[in-house]
């Protein structure tokens, strides 16, 4: 991923969690820009964008990845932070919230779901969610 001069992550620790953080931001980018996503989005309705979760543990810099894609997408494709999985531990739970056509935030077109249990994590994404690991 090229990043603009004005955000390149030099805000981010030095060492292995800044290269880390900066792979997880390139594959959030690559997931929403992929072309399954890009089909998805012309054959669903206006406003639908991809839907994903991201794991780490506390602090590992989940919100710094999203954050760090969001500066290499257009303003119409920002990714937004959602924590409503956070204490959901049925798969089936969570694939309703996550396909849930009601949800939605501002100023944003794809929702970046945030979970910081490994064990929930691989348990949605055999469920068929998508799960960007960071960890």
């Amino acid at each position: 991923m090229q990043w603009a001069p004005d955000t390149r992550p030099a805000d981010l620790p030095d060492g292995f969690e800044k290269v880390r953080v900066t792979q997880v931001a390139a594959q959030i980018v690559a997931l929403v820009n992929s072309a399954e996503e890009r089909t998805k989005r012309l054959i669903s309705p206006v406003g639908s964008g991809s839907r994903f979760l991201v794991y780490g543990p506390s602090g590992s810099g989940k919100t710094w990845a999203i954050d760090l894609a969001n500066k290499s997408l257009p303003p119409d494709q920002q990714i937004a932070e959602s924590g409503e999985l956070m204490m959901v531990t049925d798969p089936a739970a969570a694939l309703a919230i996550v396909e849930d056509p009601d949800l939605a935030y501002e100023h944003s077109l794809h929702i970046a779901f945030t979970i910081w249990s490994r064990e929930r994590a691989q348990r949605f994404e055999a469920a068929g969610l998508k799960v960007v690991w960071l960890a």
